[in-house]
């Protein structure tokens, strides 16, 4: 690892240095801030699938560079879970609000403000309290991501994310085809767009996509054993 990439890691680990700076950098440089981040990003995304798009790409980024980052920094650190490594804490509160949108109308300024300080507390208070099966999850070898690099089961990020997949393979699909024998295989790709053509509701396709990401989600932890 070069001494650029490990600045690199540091940064996005304790999101700029704020998780060695703050008190309580799980809230104050960590969730807080991605609810705030988060809300305001909103007032210029509109509509509620848009939102949930945003928020998901946004989740899928921040996940796959914490994963990278955290482990490098944990192993610079000598420990498994470092406090001031609070980039787990932004993707914790951003599934938060992507997991609740989809069953929200689209929301003006006020309610949305009032939605992203409810989902910032429901968070801290499930992270604090951790009720079941939260703190049986936590006997789980390492968080989801880190498990699958850790374990050699990187299979497992595949079946998570497994919803994510199928989107980008559609469009891979999509393109060959149409580049190789001239004829597209769906209506439209990305995949839900294939969907929203044959007439289905956006609210439909939200609300479906979402089922199809948790059945994945369970599927991916059904390879698991608890320690």
């Amino acid at each position: 690892m070069t001494e650029r990439g490990s600045r690199l890691a540091h940064a996005i680990a304790t999101v700029g240095g704020l998780g060695e700076r703050l008190p309580a950098p799980g809230t104050t440089a960590g969730s807080l801030p991605a609810a705030l981040v988060w809300w305001a990003a909103c007032l210029f995304v509109h509509t509620a699938p848009a939102r949930i798009a945003m928020t998901a790409v946004a989740l899928v980024a921040v996940t796959g560079a914490g994963l990278w980052a955290s482990e490098i920094e944990a192993d610079r650190r000598g420990a498994s879970d470092p406090g001031p490594v609070v980039v787990d804490e932004v993707a914790g509160q951003w599934l938060t609000f992507l997991v609740a949108l989809p069953f929200l109308p689209t929301l003006t300024s006020g309610p949305l403000a009032v939605f992203a300080g409810a989902g910032f507390l429901l968070f801290r208070f499930f992270d604090v309290v951790k009720p079941w099966p939260i703190r049986e999850c936590e006997k789980l070898p390492g968080g989801i991501g880190i498990v699958a690099v850790v374990a050699k089961q990187e299979l497992l990020l595949v079946i998570v994310g497994g919803l994510f997949v199928l989107e980008a393979l559609s469009v891979l699909i999509q393109v060959a085809s149409y580049k190789l024998r001239g004829k597209r295989v769906f209506r439209m790709a990305p995949l839900h767009h294939h969907f929203e053509l044959l007439g289905w509701a956006e609210t439909q396709v939200v609300i479906r996509f979402w089922i199809i990401a948790v059945v994945f989600a369970l599927a991916g932890l059904s390879t698991l054993k608890l320690r």
